[in-house]
């Protein structure tokens, strides 16, 4: 049986006990409009594939944090499991802009 847990917050999630939310992020640079509509018969699949493949490795590697940001992938795709509570925060602040601009004061 395979275990799942939050992503954000480490909450164990039981199968039938608690809601498993998958969150699917994709990005991927525009460097030109004319450049990302591609006709068939000009993409090649090999080329395509070694593409992918180097930019996985590329992405992987951004997991280390000595890699400097001109080294980012032209595109990545990450999945994360969330519980309840932080999918409800995912939807309502995606980009976790509130988190990262309060300046946590105390209440004295």
């Amino acid at each position: 049986m395979r275990h799942f847990s939050c992503d954000l917050c480490g909450k164990t999630l039981t199968p039938g006990d608690d809601a498993r939310y998958v969150v699917r992020i994709e990005g991927y640079a525009i460097l030109d409009e004319e450049e990302t509509v591609l006709d068939e018969s000009e993409a090649d699949s090999v080329d395509s594939m070694d593409e992918l493949l180097t930019e996985q490795v590329a992405f992987e590697a951004l997991e280390d944090e000595s890699v400097s940001d001109d080294m980012v992938p032209a595109s990545a795709k990450k999945e994360y499991d969330l519980c309840r509570g932080c999918y409800a925060r995912m939807l309502r602040d995606p980009l976790g802009t509130t988190m990262r601009h309060s300046p946590g004061f105390s209440r004295n």
